[in-house]
């Protein structure tokens, strides 16, 4: 005697009735039911791809592919098929050109770290309004 589980029990009552409407339908015609099957193996197949091409386009995707110390910060399109690549490899930035021809080196320098850059928020800043309209009511006092 076969035990089955009984959770499966009404999954199987509530499948009973589609499975007898889809062969009412086909009247037991060998060919419809095998090509029933065609169409939804062509179905499973074409939503596996189109998940397999979204993954590789979203930022989630590309977390999974990281190279490790190897890092694209930026492309430039040149042309159809040429290209310029900065690349952070191990401690350098390389300006890289990519071509049908093949890939040269075009510029390496060291990677720049945030504790080598000395930054002057208030020399950066655009004046605003209201720096602008101070300096005008100032009174220049000369002496």
């Amino acid at each position: 005697m076969i035990r089955r589980p009984l959770y499966l029990v009404p999954v199987a009552a509530g499948i009973a009735p589609c499975v007898a409407a889809a062969q009412a339908a086909s009247g037991g015609n060998p060919l419809s039911e095998i090509s029933g099957v065609v169409v939804s193996l062509v179905l499973v197949v074409g939503a596996i791809l189109a998940c397999a091409w979204i993954l590789r386009r979203s930022p989630l995707g590309a977390a999974a592919r990281k190279n490790g110390p190897l890092a694209v910060k930026a492309t430039l399109p040149l042309g159809p098929k040429e290209r310029l690549v900065l690349v952070e490899a191990v401690g350098k930035e390389l300006l890289v050109a990519v071509s049908p021809s093949g890939i040269v080196a075009l510029h390496e320098s060291p990677l720049a770290r945030q504790d080598d850059v000395e930054v002057d928020a208030d020399a950066r800043r655009e004046p605003t309004f209201s720096d602008t309209l101070g300096a005008v009511k100032r009174p220049e006092v000369s002496e």
